[in-house]
């Protein structure tokens, strides 16, 4: 089946993508203003009391724009938002807002993503219209991202570069779009320069999904794969890290790095979890990684929670472990057999991330910052899944060998947003 792309001057310009962009915004320009009012009355700055990361990057911020040399520069957001103040002047509110417009582009930009990949995957418009929705809806109304928006913090900047960084890696494997490697490269600069394990988990998940998903002759699949090795060993040592981040990720394979590491960066605080990394055998390391793993992708559970501002973060972990259970078993289900094809991208990026900070982290709270990107990428996908699921009868009997538990007539029933 052949879908007709959309005309090029008005690609840019798709409705939903447009739709969520501004409701994004106005929520968050709403939220931003209503909790700055609130902080200014704690702190004269309008900085959060419980973070400090806000109070830190506005400090070297104004170092760097003083022409200082700052003695500690733990990412590239201080620098961003130095090149920002010198153009609109220093302001606190300012820095926030610039942040709620990102936001606005995450969500922008995802649902561009979801329109690609719902066109490579061979969803009808309406399908592909209903994910759009879908995942504008999750990710406008996402509570820590909301939040995290309004906040003089890297997290909006990190999100929108791993985002682009997704974006443009469908728009190359789709093998149509070849230059959108040119538009990859700086983007994945900024990622690594803002979390460094985040840009890791973008070329594991791409050689991954190249190595045994990716359907090329095996000449082009090599030289995609040098090219993205080079890539990684490249910017990385550009950065100071060392080549291929080593002298960033080697120290983590001592366990007892790791575990002083997760001990005193993440298991500090009432929002701590309490699960240790059991490396006493390899049995005992996987239940204990486990748990670790589930904490991170959908906690925090019931009886972590200590305190009630902790169980803020309880309702949408619900939403979401609502959302996977119904991901896995449609993946699952035998009557179900779509080729979601680049897709598949989002999928292993967002459990191989999680995968990533469940290591380290052992805080729901800081969790639910940590995760914002991995979450944003399931969100999608199973955004995608979940339409794939309700396509129109005629596409439903070609692309799934419908069982009576799943029948075309309850699908139809579905009401289109």
């Amino acid at each position: 089946m052949t879908i007709d792309a959309l005309p090029q001057h008005s690609y840019w310009r798709y409705r939903p993508a447009v739709k969520w962009g501004i409701v994004a915004f106005l929520l968050g320009l709403l939220v931003c203003l209503f909790i700055h009012i609130v902080l200014l009355d704690v702190d004269s700055n309008g900085f959060s009391p419980n973070n400090g990361d806000d109070a830190l990057y506005w400090n070297i911020s104004e170092d760097v724009q003083n022409g200082t040399i700052p003695d500690y520069l733990p990412n590239s957001y201080p620098i961003l938002l130095a090149g920002i103040f010198t153009i609109t002047g220093r302001s606190v509110l300012i820095g926030k807002i610039l942040n709620v417009f990102i936001n606005a582009l995450i969500v922008y930009f995802s649902i561009l993503t979801v329109y690609e990949l719902g066109k490579s995957i061979e969803l009808d418009n309406r399908s592909i219209r209903r994910a759009a929705n879908l995942s504008g809806l999750l990710l406008t109304f996402y509570p820590s991202q909301i939040f995290y928006s309004t906040q003089l913090v890297k997290d909006p900047s990190l999100i929108f570069m791993g985002t682009l960084c997704l974006y443009f890696s469908v728009l190359f494997l789709q093998k149509k779009q070849q230059y959108a490697l040119f538009g990859f490269i700086p983007v994945f600069l900024a990622l690594f320069s803002l979390r460094p394990y985040a840009a890791v988990a973008v070329i594991l998940s791409l050689v991954l999904y190249l190595l045994f998903i990716w359907n090329v002759r095996i000449q082009k699949k090599m030289l995609v794969i040098v090219i993205l090795l080079l890539l990684c060993a490249v910017v990385p040592y550009g950065l100071g890290k060392g080549i291929f981040a080593s002298n960033y990720w080697i120290s983590f394979l001592d366990p007892q790095y790791l575990s002083d590491f997760r001990e005193h960066s993440y298991s500090s605080g009432t929002a701590a979890a309490g699960i240790s990394l059991d490396y006493s055998s390899p049995i005992s390391f996987c239940l204990s990684y486990g748990f670790s793993y589930l904490t991170a992708l959908i906690g925090p559970f019931p009886w972590q929670v200590r305190s009630l501002f902790q169980s803020v973060a309880l309702p949408e972990a619900m939403v979401t472990t609502v959302v996977m259970f119904l991901l896995l078993r449609l993946k699952f289900s035998k009557s179900f057999r779509v080729d979601f094809k680049e897709a598949n991208l989002l999928l292993i990026f967002g459990l191989l991330l999680l995968g990533i900070i469940a290591l380290f982290s052992d805080n729901f709270g800081a969790n639910t910052r940590l995760r914002l990107l991995p979450w944003n990428s399931l969100l999608l996908y199973a955004s995608l899944v979940l339409s794939a699921r309700q396509m129109n009868p005629d596409l439903l009997r070609s692309a799934l060998n419908t069982t009576s538990r799943y029948s075309i007539s309850s699908s139809s029933k579905t009401i289109e947003p």
